[in-house]
């Protein structure tokens, strides 16, 4: 059978290339050229592409070395290091070469680059689309991320706030310009602290989304033929119910609050300024002029305030959000957010789940399983083997 365009384009990129059996070069007589994020941006993508398609020899852990793997390159001596702080070439240039060990490296990486995108087409892709609908995959747990820019936003509304309570006004001014001053002030403070609070409304609500998301491998919901997919695409809400029986007072209660909180301070603001209550639209009455659509009902929406969120308006709102993530953590799946919690990834394949069923019947087992994968993980980071 003739060779596909895609096999003549890997035999011309692996031309020049060929196996070395030795320890490689990591640490001594060998010119080190760091590898640019863009270049090779996913590591275990190319140890894959030098171990099972092209080959070449995985060697053991190092020093804050996760794999390294030595290669000839058109009698140049290459070992390729995936090291704590990135991809790295270790180059030996050939004996009487004038050849720069940049210049190498940069072309390995080129072709290295160019043929994992001919692998990552004709094979990867088909592999990784069945895996997602097998659900043997992990999922990033960015919790943490999520809610420092939640907070942050949330502790900037409040300083906001308090700022407008009692602004500060310039010293040297007369009496006149110093009440301007404070007004002025104020009325500025109260409108970065707005901002501030739907910012902090939109953070936790992405935060929410992606907890939910998490905890539902802890839960009865299964993964596989696309589900997980359909989920992570569902709304907040979708996702909510999915995940908990409405039918419980309790639970009625919480979802209710954030959906008034979601359809008051979120979405009018992430869809353009409008809400489905039709807030900002306004018709015309002949001889009056434009006015609202909702007619007086317009008072109960942040469209009528001066300002869309008021200081005791954001208090209670951090209040339910606060009571929520209580709720969260201290109901059915208390023991799959003690893990989220703890910064560990999410796995959804058949055996990850069946581990994190048995977090919330044996507290003992939790504490152990939380505290391993806890080491394993900094270790990983920190490339300490």
């Amino acid at each position: 059978m003739p060779a596909t365009k895609s096999e003549k384009a890997l035999r011309y990129l692996f031309d020049g290339f060929s196996r070395r059996e030795d320890h490689g070069d990591i640490w001594a007589g060998s010119e080190m050229v760091s590898v640019g994020p863009t270049d090779l941006p996913v590591p275990p993508l190319v140890l894959f592409l030098l171990t099972e398609v092209m080959g070449m020899i995985k060697l053991g852990l190092d020093e804050k070395t996760a794999w390294h793997v030595p290669v000839q390159f058109r009698g140049h001596r290459v070992t390729i290091a995936n090291q704590k702080f990135g991809l790295r070439f270790f180059v030996i240039p050939a004996e009487g070469s004038d050849e720069t060990a940049e210049a190498i490296a940069a072309e390995v990486a080129r072709r290295l680059g160019k043929a994992l995108r001919i692998v990552e087409r004709e094979v990867l892709a088909k592999h990784a689309r069945q895996q997602l609908d097998e659900g043997r995959l992990t999922l990033a747990n960015q919790s943490g991320r999520q809610r420092a820019m939640y907070e942050h936003f949330r502790e900037s509304a409040t300083a906001a706030f308090a700022v407008a309570e009692k602004p500060e006004t310039p010293e040297g001014r007369d009496a006149v310009d110093s009440i301007f001053a404070g007004v002025f002030e104020k009325i500025h403070q109260s409108q970065v602290g707005a901002w501030e609070a739907i910012a902090a409304v939109n953070a936790y609500f992405s935060l929410l989304e992606h907890e939910l998301v998490l905890i539902s491998a802890f839960s009865d919901l299964d993964p596989t033929g696309g589900a997980l997919e359909d989920l992570i695409g569902d709304r907040w809400g979708e996702k909510f119910r999915k995940l908990f029986d409405l039918e419980a007072a309790e639970t009625k209660g919480v979802y209710d609050r954030l959906h008034e909180i979601a359809e008051t301070y979120r979405n009018p603001y992430s869809h353009g300024g409008f809400d489905k209550q039709g807030t900002a639209l306004w018709f015309h009455l002949d001889g009056i002029g434009a006015v609202p659509a909702r007619l007086s009902d317009i008072r109960s929406s942040p469209h009528f305030e001066l300002f869309p969120v008021q200081p005791d308006g954001f208090v209670t709102i951090c209040a339910d959000l606060d009571y929520t993530d209580r709720w969260l953590r201290n109901g059915r799946y208390s023991a799959g957010f003690e893990w989220i919690d703890a910064g560990l990834d999410v796995a959804f394949d058949e055996e990850s789940r069946g581990d994190y069923q048995r977090l919330a019947d044996d507290p003992q087992y939790r504490r152990n399983l939380i505290e391993r994968r806890q080491h394993l993980t900094d270790r990983a980071v920190n490339f300490d083997w």
